[in-house]
């Protein structure tokens, strides 16, 4: 089997929210794909890991979900690379309750 790239999920339908910015963005958890809202990558990183260090996204959860509040993505390098704020409403939004 060749080695295509990026790991692709058999079904892309979004189903799974992002732990990030709480918008059902991703097909799939822990598989590494990036939430197309706020740029997140999905490693596996929940709520119970908040203020867990990630390798992946060279911040905390908690980081992230704060830049999110306030800027729009996980980290302010990434603002070019998510979804405008009038394009998110094509994906389902469920805040969390959490003390973050």
């Amino acid at each position: 089997m060749a080695y295509d790239g990026w790991y692709s999920p058999e079904n892309p339908m979004p189903r799974e929210q992002c732990p990030c910015c709480d918008y059902m963005t991703l097909p799939e958890r822990k598989m590494y794909i990036i939430c197309r809202v706020c740029f997140w990558e999905d490693d596996g990183t929940d709520i119970d890991t908040l203020d867990k260090p990630n390798w992946v996204n060279h911040m905390t959860l908690r980081e992230a979900r704060a830049n999110f509040r306030e800027f729009g993505a996980s980290r302010r390098d990434l603002i070019p690379h998510v979804l405008p704020e009038t394009e998110r409403s094509q994906f389902e939004y469920r805040p969390r309750d959490i003390d973050d």
